[in-house]
């Protein structure tokens, strides 16, 4: 990583941000790792759906599989793209279905992280049986 690049995710990073803003911007540069780095613009890539290129250049999410892109194990298209409706804010759960603000998508459900005491904080983080949620930190009653 250049010290460039290392600079501007710093800063962003370090940014006030809400929390399901810096989870997304760690999952995206993550997955951009392991995808094999940046993807072709939206103008240049192929959709899910359509007809591969001579390149097999394929949108996020999607790869090219017998001559067309298609979206990669865990994901489904959503207004022509590939998305992760177990934790997509705008397509939780199902397309389209878009979770308020102070909510986060978990497992296909909008949660509200600092009440939820089988989210608490962050998906899957569950309180004890005689707990509660608040502020998203498990407490006991």
């Amino acid at each position: 990583m250049d010290a460039r690049l290392f600079d501007a995710v710093a800063r962003r990073l370090t940014a006030e941000r809400p929390r399901r803003n810096v989870i997304a911007l760690l999952a995206g540069a993550l997955s951009s790792l392991l995808i094999g780095g940046p993807r072709p613009a939206g103008a240049i890539c192929k959709r899910p759906g359509q007809q591969c290129d001579k390149l097999r250049r394929c949108c996020r999410g999607a790869r090219c599989r017998n001559g067309r892109c298609r979206c990669r194990a865990g994901l489904d298209v959503c207004r022509k793209r590939c998305v992760n409706r177990k934790y997509n804010e705008n397509h939780c759960g199902t397309c389209g279905h878009i979770c308020d603000p102070t909510e986060t998508c978990c497992s296909g459900l909008c949660i509200d992280l600092q009440s939820n005491i089988f989210h608490c904080g962050a998906c899957g983080i569950s309180c004890l049986p005689d707990g509660q949620c608040v502020e998203g930190a498990c407490t006991d009653l």
